[in-house]
This record gives C-alpha cells, structure tokens and sequence, in this order.
C-alpha cells in the first residue's frame, strides 16, 4: 500500500535569506560627482551633480565667488577634463550629439549647455537646476570632465551669429575644474531562496513512519536551512534523517517537482 505525501513550503524564505555582505558587488553607479573650480581669475567655487539613479534627472549645484556682481555669467561643461593648460586644455562644449549651442531647456542644444548663473551684489552665486541631459553614468557620462564659468553672459545661442551657435559669446575661461566621483552606490546579486516547493510524493507507507508508535502515516518534517544556491543546498529531512532527495529517488510514479529561485537586485 502507497501513500500520498504532499509537501508545500511557501513560507521559507526569511529561512533562505543570506545576508546581502556575503555577496560581492556586481555593478556601481556614480550618485555624486563634485568640480572645484579654479583658475587665473579671482573666480572659485565648486559644481556637484547629483543623480539618484540612472534614469533620474541630475540635480547641479554651485557655489561660486569672485564674478562680477549682479550680472549673469555662461557656464558650460567642455568635452575634456585636461587642465594641463589650465581651462584653454578642456576643449569645446560637450557635445556628442553635434547640436548648435542653447539654453539648459532647448530641445537643440550642447550637452554641456548649463545657461547662465546669477551673480548678488558680492560677485557671488548661489544656486541649483535639474538636467534630463546631464549624466553621471553611462558612455555620455559627465564624469571626468571640465566645468568652465566664463567671463561673460551666454546669449543662448540667440546672439545671432556663428560664435553664438558655438559658444553663446560666452567670452574668457575664468576658472575651472574637472568633475570627479565623490559618491558611488553599489548593487549586489542576492539570492532570496526558495520562494516554494510544491510536491506530490507517493511512497511507500513503509518509508513515511518516523516511530514506532503505531501511527499508520507518520510524519516527515521539512526544515529549511542555509540558502538554495548552489554549495549551499536546502535540506529538507524527515524525522529518520532520509533526504528529499532520497524520498524522490524511491518514487514508483511521476510526479511535479516546483522549485523557485528568486535573484533579486538590492541598491544599498
């Protein structure tokens, strides 16, 4: 005579959850990046660019002394971070997508295209905006490039001639510095666990009596222990110490085996 065993752990997985430190990172994304600027000039600061993800707007701050009191001054990320030449070595604007030079809200525009920042009567600059162009990671990453503040107003492009639709007569490189990681988020790989097992067994009613007792079905006791990845093997076991895996070796019939693995990204 056979009997029926049906095993269901639907509920194992705080059992099965390693701790995500044993996992190594397998990616990392820039958060924060920082420019301090420096130049010739009377002109010092700093830019920081903040992305909370890869898809979010980046967030530009400065903080900016020394300009001109109460008047606009362009500021533009160049296609370079060389400062061997101090900012004559940062090339043009950075622009991958071969636009004409606009404003920050253009549709045709530099990618480095950062407008204009206001200046209070002290000659200094307070300020932030957010970019959908902007990036810290990716292949058109800003990272590693020069932010440049100029000596005069950038037109926009509006000014009405060559010069505009390449510089915005944005004028002399007075101070600049290229933006650097100061913040890095990393993602691990976790594995969660067994999320179910679903199995019907039939076996011998010899094999399913843990005691002596007289029990005419008995028991088999799942415990779940450690993760179900590989090395480290859920053993589920009855109350005579027989593995699952012995149990399914004595199946007579088919039968359904279900096991989920869930691996999940985790942003720390």
């Amino acid at each position: 005579m056979k009997g029926v065993l049906t095993l269901a752990l639907l509920s194992t997985v705080a059992s099965a959850v390693i701790p995500n430190t044993s996992y190594p990172y397998i990616d990392t994304i820039v958060v924060k990046a920082v420019a301090v600027l420096s130049g010739d000039s009377a002109v010092k600061g700093f830019v920081t660019f903040d992305q909370t993800d890869v898809h979010s707007l980046t967030t530009i701050s400065w903080n900016i002394t020394g300009s001109d009191p109460n008047t606009k001054r362009g500021i533009h990320i160049h296609d370079r971070g060389d400062l061997t030449q101090g900012c004559t070595s940062t090339g043009s604007h950075f622009n991958p997508y071969n636009m004409t030079h606009g404003a920050p809200n253009d549709t045709t525009r530099h990618l480095g295209d950062m407008g204009n920042y206001m200046t209070d009567s002290q000659g200094n600059s307070v300020g932030n905006l957010q970019d959908s162009l902007i990036k810290l990671n990716g292949p058109l990453s800003i990272v590693g490039r020069a932010v440049v503040v100029h000596a005069q107003t950038d037109d926009l492009g509006r000014g009405g001639n060559a010069e505009s639709l390449k510089t915005g007569n944005a004028g002399a490189r007075l101070a600049c510095g290229k933006s650097s990681i100061i913040k890095q988020r990393g993602t691990r790989l976790m594995c969660i666990g067994v999320i179910g097992i679903a199995k019907e067994i039939f076996v011998p009613t010899s094999q399913m009596s843990n005691s002596t007792s007289g029990s005419a079905s008995g028991s088999i006791t799942p415990t779940a222990t450690g993760s179900a990845t590989s090395g480290n093997a859920v053993p589920l076991t009855n109350g005579g110490g027989s593995s699952l895996v012995s149990l399914i070796q004595s199946v007579k019939s088919t039968s359904i085996l279900s096991l989920i693995v869930v691996a999940n990204y985790l942003l720390l």
